[in-house]
């Protein structure tokens, strides 16, 4: 997955760019919240922005951590050909992406968890968010059925080429 997503704000994209403080759906002492949390781990001055959902079980970086759920409309690929894509639900509803999250060095800090694509999105990328419906997204930011929900195909998805900056400029 690309390193960019967004969310409607009265009616203007918001685009969210890896660091950038956001706020992330958590469950703790039994009732959901949000936590504000900037995007990416910071490891070795580097984030890391997404985690595979075929290792996450295994890596020590992950083992431990908290789930979360970052809310968006939809978020942004790139295309052999530097074409900008805007992936997104038929109606652009939610996408509840799966996450996790952490405490470190005085900061909230999560991840957002990539799965192989689906049909509709593979043509662009052969990774996407893994993506769940409500009731899988609530039993994730639980920590409930984890290995299950690392399954998941996620859901049909829709989406819009946009002429990206460098294709602009010519």
């Amino acid at each position: 997955m690309c390193g960019q997503f967004y969310i409607m704000l009265h009616g203007k994209k918001k685009t969210i760019f890896p660091d950038m403080p956001y706020k992330i759906m958590v469950y703790d002492q039994n009732q959901f919240s949000y936590q504000k949390a900037n995007w990416g781990f910071k490891i070795n001055k580097r984030p890391i922005i997404n985690a595979r959902s075929e290792t996450l079980l295994t890596k020590p970086t992950f083992i431990g951590l908290k789930h979360c759920l970052i809310m968006a409309n939809g978020y942004y690929e790139w295309d052999e050909a530097k074409m900008k894509t805007d992936i997104h639900l038929n109606d652009h509803s939610y996408l509840y992406m799966a996450g996790l999250y952490r405490y470190q060095k005085d900061r909230w800090e999560y991840t957002i968890i990539t799965t192989k694509a689906n049909p509709s999105v593979d043509q662009i990328h052969d990774r996407m968010p893994l993506i769940l419906t409500k009731d899988e997204a609530e039993c994730w930011v639980r920590g409930e059925g984890t290995e299950q929900l690392l399954e998941v195909i996620p859901p049909a998805m829709q989406f819009n080429q946009e002429m990206s900056q460098s294709h602009l400029d010519l």
